[in-house]
């Protein structure tokens, strides 16, 4: 193993430094920022990985209901089958895919992923209404965040007036 070298003054040479000013102006408008793209003229980014995260942060907090028990599992063996189950979700996180229509599919297709876990091998009573319970659980998750963030702006944002987004990026 290599001994470290001591820190010596002469490291920071190449480091620049930016004034806050400057970094404003790289940075942009913060996370109410609005993206260009070739497909939509306006895609809400920051709504849909808010609508995301506080999906998923909805889904895995701790709940003693066996519908929340099922629904996480059936995140991750849905992640766990690989091709579009895995890249969907992962692009709409990382920013890469900003259109909430399939953040709403991809939500929707995980629960119902999850029932069909349940039905699967022998349907009976409790686990329908398990999956039952796991369907209203998945839509009374959903659909407040998407309330909350703006039905208007997340899936109609060129209707929004122009006060109320940032211009878009250049």
């Amino acid at each position: 193993m290599e001994p470290s070298k001591p820190f010596n003054a002469s490291m920071l040479s190449s480091v620049s430094i930016v004034s806050p000013i400057e970094r404003k102006d790289k940075v942009g408008a913060g996370r109410h920022t609005v993206k260009k793209s070739t497909t939509d003229p306006l895609t809400p980014v920051a709504s849909t990985i808010n609508t995301l995260a506080g999906a998923l942060y909805k889904v895995f907090c701790a709940s003693p209901d066996q519908a929340r028990k099922e629904m996480r599992e059936a995140c991750f063996d849905y992640l766990s089958l690989g091709g579009v189950c895995s890249t969907g979700p992962v692009s709409l996180l990382s920013g890469l895919n900003p259109r909430p229509l399939t953040l709403v599919l991809h939500f929707f297709a995980v629960a119902i992923f999850g029932v069909g876990r349940l039905l699967l091998p022998f349907p009976s009573p409790k686990r329908m209404w398990i999956g039952a319970k796991l369907i209203s659980g998945a839509s009374g998750i959903i659909l407040p965040i998407i309330k909350a963030e703006g039905v208007r702006q997340m899936f109609f944002p060129a209707t929004v007036p122009a006060y109320y987004r940032a211009p878009p990026m250049k």
